[in-house]
């Protein structure tokens, strides 16, 4: 059985904040209102807003009466008794959403930093064979290279909505196309197997979707879908 995938990208900056806002439950304007910095408030309000209108599609409901709540771990949700998954990233002025049906699913987007020390985090934070693969990059590719393997573990994360049972250094991502990884909530002694591949965002940008995937499932089918 074929996997599906909609992606939907954001423009931030293009979003019709007051459309947004009139959307939004009294919980999320309350939250919007508590963030203090003008540009993460205008971010957090063009997300939900444009979230709230992609679930309209999947769910047949006006945008404003959408019951979006989180999960203990924080993962946003629209109930167990919706067959409906979702995930958002946002960086700056790029957002994501993406959607199935069933598998659970992470998306990540992350900004390329040149400045960010990124050997050290590697080192840190990465598998050996990952960290060798950036070493033998040179300076530009290394930074492309490292924020993919970022994205790709960042995604994983968000798709097994938890902590994961073994450390982020366990969590092998080198490879191209769609990479396979055995995961598990912390607490649980069952694996889950999750395929990641990168998504192709704009250029200084890294991207990636994770989802859950049945044994019948060799890959996710990716499909990309606007707004209008």
């Amino acid at each position: 059985m074929q996997t599906n995938i909609d992606l939907w990208p954001i423009d931030i900056d293009s979003v019709d904040l007051e459309r947004a806002e009139a959307t939004l439950s009294e919980t999320e304007r309350s939250r919007a209102t508590a963030i203090t910095d003008p540009a993460a408030q205008k971010i957090f309000t063009a997300c939900r807003g444009e979230l709230r209108r992609v679930l309209s599609i999947y769910l047949d409901m006006t945008p404003s009466t959408i019951p979006i709540s989180t999960t203990p771990s924080g993962k946003p949700e629209v109930g167990s008794e919706s067959n409906v998954r979702f995930n958002v990233s946002h960086s700056e002025e790029l957002g994501l959403i993406a959607v199935s049906l069933d598998a659970e699913i992470g998306v990540d987007v992350q900004p390329h930093d040149p400045d960010r020390p990124i050997m050290d985090i590697a080192k840190r934070f990465f598998t050996p064979r990952e960290y060798e693969h950036l070493r033998s990059r040179s300076s530009d590719d290394s930074v492309s290279a490292f924020y993919s393997f970022w994205s790709r573990k960042e995604a994983l994360v968000k798709a097994v909505g938890s902590s994961l049972g073994s450390s982020l250094t366990g969590l092998d991502v080198l490879g191209a196309g769609w990479i396979m990884a055995k995961l598990s909530k912390v607490g649980e002694d069952s694996t889950r197997t999750f395929g990641v591949t990168d998504l192709k965002v704009p250029e200084g940008f890294a991207g990636a979707v994770a989802i859950e995937l049945t044994d019948s499932d060799a890959v996710a089918d990716l499909t990309w879908r606007t707004l209008s």
